[in-house]
């Protein structure tokens, strides 16, 4: 029911078909609703605060060659906004970009969640927040650690 949700209101099926109708030749290798944030120094541990509520909502597609997030339309400029990144829409990352990939399970109450942790080669950090998926464990065209840690709480 959560997923269905939260599919919709990313808008995760548009999002894709126009992946697909734009790149009709790159398979998809998994896909999944995702919220996203950027930092300049890399995050040890997991913590709830509010860089996650002005987090970029949309898409990630992880191909062969990359992962592509897709922001989603409606929320775009709502985010650029609320984070004062305005240049924070859709972007790449080129599988040769990525330095290391940390795959993080955690429980958020009584949901389980995934944060998919990628530092870049020019030492950018991404943190995407995803729903629980095997598919992200198995088919990603990378490297990743798998870990489980604890959602740290702050005062936010």
């Amino acid at each position: 029911m959560l997923r269905t949700f939260t599919n919709r209101t990313f808008q995760l099926s548009e999002q894709i078909a126009h992946f697909q109708a734009a790149h009709p030749e790159t398979p998809i290798l998994v896909a999944g609703a995702t919220k996203v944030i950027r930092t300049t120094e890399a995050a040890t541990d997991l913590r709830r605060g509010k860089h996650w509520a002005r987090s970029a909502r949309g898409v990630l597609i992880a191909t062969s060659e990359a992962l592509v997030f897709s922001a989603t339309p409606r929320m775009e400029a709502l985010h650029a906004e609320a984070s004062g990144l305005p240049d924070f829409g859709d972007f790449t990352l080129p599988l040769e970009t990525i330095a290391q990939a940390r795959l993080i399970r955690f429980r958020q109450g009584t949901a389980q969640a995934l944060v998919l942790a990628i530092t870049t080669t020019d030492q950018s950090h991404y943190q995407f927040g995803l729903m629980p998926d095997p598919a992200w464990e198995t088919q990603l065209p990378f490297p990743v650690i798998t870990e489980a840690q604890k959602l740290g709480w702050s005062r936010y």
